[in-house]
């Protein structure tokens, strides 16, 4: 997914992909879907107030996607916050950084089984060995989004459900 968003006055491309929490795990050490959930908890408990731990996740993921999107960006994020005039700007994207995370996280398919896939939850690690077991090669995350690939591996899972009921010929004509 691609999104062009105004930061400080400048127009920034940011390209969100599978691939992303891959790059920012490489940049920062960190893990994204750990640090962007958390963000996420956070901004709804505090009423779009940030701690500074999430401010820093905030500047972290909108660098990273940028600089996906955007190879010639700076190759680091304080060169890369240099540019906008404001110190602040990052804050008034928001709205905008939250959008692109949740149509990269987006899922629709369900389990069909009562128990849930995994007890654990969902971190950067976790999320490659989905990819890995679904065949994803690593130069195809740039093509998939994270609730896509959820989704793979949800759907992958439901191969294994023993469906009590399978529709006959006869129940498909009766419709």
């Amino acid at each position: 997914m691609e999104k062009v968003i105004q930061i400080g006055g400048i127009d920034c491309r940011l390209k969100s992909s599978a691939a992303v929490a891959r790059l920012y795990r490489l940049h920062f050490g960190d893990d994204l879907i750990i640090d962007m959930n958390q963000l996420m908890e956070d901004v709804k408990a505090n009423k779009g107030t940030l701690q500074p731990r999430n401010i820093t996740t905030l500047e972290q993921y909108a660098y990273v996607c940028h600089k996906h999107a955007d190879p010639s960006q700076p190759e680091t994020i304080d060169e890369w916050l240099d540019q906008f005039e404001d110190d602040g700007a990052i804050y008034l994207a928001l709205g905008d950084i939250i959008s692109l995370w949740k149509k990269e996280t987006e899922s629709k398919s369900t389990s069909k089984k009562k128990e849930r896939i995994s007890t654990r939850p969902l971190n950067t690690p976790l999320f490659m060995l989905r990819c890995a077991q679904c065949g994803i090669a690593m130069k195809d995350l740039e093509l998939l989004s994270i609730g896509l690939i959820n989704d793979m591996f949800t759907e992958l899972k439901n191969d294994d459900y023993d469906y009590p009921v399978i529709a006959t010929q006869a129940d498909i004509d009766n419709l």
